[in-house]
């Protein structure tokens, strides 16, 4: 948290909190109520589709490329396409 505020100048803030199947209820209510955090992890794919079909994903294919270490991306390079 601290990390972000001095490097970036953003302050996190949590939504939600939970773990296994309270986390993923807490997903659906969010998506539900269409108010979902700026970022949140999804490892369920019907929700992820929802959250397609509702338009609440951003595409951040150009901000990856403008703010992305070379590091970063030479990681994700090398899990293929």
């Amino acid at each position: 948290t601290r990390y972000l505020k001095e490097k970036i100048n953003v302050q996190n803030k949590d939504s939600f909190e939970a773990q296994g199947i309270n986390y993923n209820n807490m997903v659906a209510m969010a998506i539900s109520e269409e108010n979902i955090p700026d970022i949140m992890f999804v490892d369920n794919y019907d929700y992820l589709k929802l959250l397609v079909e509702k338009d609440m994903i951003e595409d951040l294919t150009d901000v990856y490329e403008k703010c992305a270490s070379d590091r970063i991306k030479d990681i994700y390079k090398s899990y293929g396409e």
